[in-house]
């Protein structure tokens, strides 16, 4: 597994730089432009440990599929496409990033934001971390 790289990441849409946000100890990159969110390894992992969830076991299950369009803003390697809820995410296999357009941020929280914290198909567990990190403040 390549961990996070400690160059700057650009947005795989827009290419401009991805910002570094930290709410508590889960770590993601934003853009600006796009409003995406890249969730890197590490974040992944501190995510799994504060929230006593495995992330990445949600993702294994499902069917990857190689035709994503974008490349991962950590190591450069193409996406795989993953489909979960109806909602499309792109996931790198090779260094476990996770990558969330502003429209999958925003499908999950309308799908999920109401409810209690420990509802739903596995979205929760992302929910106040994508929500502070897109801005929304739920957190």
């Amino acid at each position: 597994m390549e961990f996070c790289s400690l160059d700057s990441m650009q947005c795989p849409h827009d290419h401009s730089d991805l910002d570094f946000r930290q709410k508590e100890e889960v770590v993601g990159h934003v853009c600006k432009g796009c409003s995406g969110i890249f969730l890197t390894a590490i974040g992944v992992d501190r995510f799994k440990v504060i929230h006593q969830t495995d992330v990445l076991q949600l993702i294994d299950r499902q069917q990857l599929s190689p035709s994503s369009k974008i490349n991962c803003p950590n190591c450069s390697t193409k996406m795989s496409l993953v489909l979960i809820d109806d909602i499309e995410i792109d996931v790198c296999t090779h260094c476990t990033g996770i990558w969330f357009d502003k429209a999958e941020v925003a499908k999950i929280i309308e799908m999920y934001g109401d409810k209690p914290r420990y509802e739903g198909n596995g979205w929760y567990v992302f929910l106040e971390v994508l929500s502070w990190f897109s801005g929304g403040g739920r957190c």
